[in-house]
C-alpha cells in the first residue's frame, strides 16, 4: 500500500485585469508563486467547457511535473479559495 503525502503547493486560479491566471502556489499563501499560464475571462465567463479544459491543462502541467520528479502520479484535492 503506497503512502500518501500531501504536496505543499496547490493550484492557484484568480482574476487579474481581464485574464484568468494560474499559478502554482505554497498552501496558505500566493507568495513566491510561479505563473503557469492566463486565459482570457472573457472566454471563461461565457464557455464553460474553456474554463474547464483550462483547470485541466493547469492540473495536467502539475501532475507532469510531480511525476518527473517522484515518479508517482499525484492525486488532487479540490478545494475552493476557503480550502473548504
Amino acid at each position: 500500500m503506497s503512502q500518501k503525502i500531501e504536496m505543499p503547493f496547490r493550484l492557484a486560479l484568480r482574476v487579474e485585469g481581464r485574464q484568468w491566471v494560474a499559478y502554482l502556489a505554497l498552501q496558505d499563501t500566493m507568495d513566491g508563486a510561479e505563473w503557469l499560464g492566463a486565459i482570457d475571462l472573457r472566454i471563461v465567463e461565457r464557455h464553460p467547457e474553456m474554463k474547464q479544459a483550462f483547470i485541466d491543462v493547469m492540473v495536467k502541467v502539475i501532475a507532469i511535473a510531480v511525476k518527473g520528479m517522484t515518479g508517482h502520479e499525484p492525486e488532487f484535492v479540490l478545494r475552493d479559495a476557503e480550502g473548504q
